[in-house]
């Protein structure tokens, strides 16, 4: 492969790492309202219910706790 054919197929896959980082951001900014939403005192929810939905959002994301 030629410089220039490698400079684009690096060009591409950067581009597509991007992509994928701002889907990544979206996902976890949906995640985060949907938490704040069953965490409100309006909800109603059963902690109880999601412990293990919270125990896998940690596996997940620990950077966040």
């Amino acid at each position: 492969m030629g410089s220039a054919e490698a400079q684009l197929a690096e060009e591409q896959l950067n581009r597509q790492y991007r992509v994928l980082l701002d889907v990544k951001a979206r996902l976890e900014g949906e995640i985060t309202t949907c938490w704040n939403l069953l965490e409100s005192k309006d909800c109603g929810w059963r902690p109880w219910a999601m412990s293990k939905v919270r125990e896998k959002e940690e596996y997940l994301w620990p950077e966040r706790f």
